[in-house]
């Protein structure tokens, strides 16, 4: 059997979802690399100020669609032995000294 861990209800995933959409809409972020603005404006992305993104949602709508189900996902290190391989038949956990973790 999977192991499940869900720590947010369907609605707050909702919630955050549409909270992020607003963001990235009506926000935008600053992005200080000109070949991402160009990317991100190729797409359909609006620059305003000449480096705040604002995404319009259906661009990430369309964007999430694209990404591939995966049933397992590798995190590659310098030294192959350190690899560690993420299956959808178990639960990751990384654990940190506090520092954040970026993947």
């Amino acid at each position: 059997m999977k192991p499940v861990f869900q720590y947010f209800s369907d609605e707050e995933v909702q919630l955050i979802h549409g909270s992020a959409l607003d963001i990235l809409q009506n926000t935008g972020m600053q992005m200080p690399c000109q070949e991402a603005l160009e990317i991100f404006n190729d797409a359909g992305a609006k620059i305003e100020n000449n480096n705040i993104i604002k995404i319009p949602a259906g661009l990430v709508d369309q964007a999430l669609k694209t990404v591939p189900k995966l049933s397992e996902v590798t995190l590659y290190a310098r030294d192959p032995k350190h690899d560690i391989t993420f299956t959808d038949e178990q639960v990751p956990v990384l654990a940190t000294m506090g520092e954040a973790t970026h993947v």
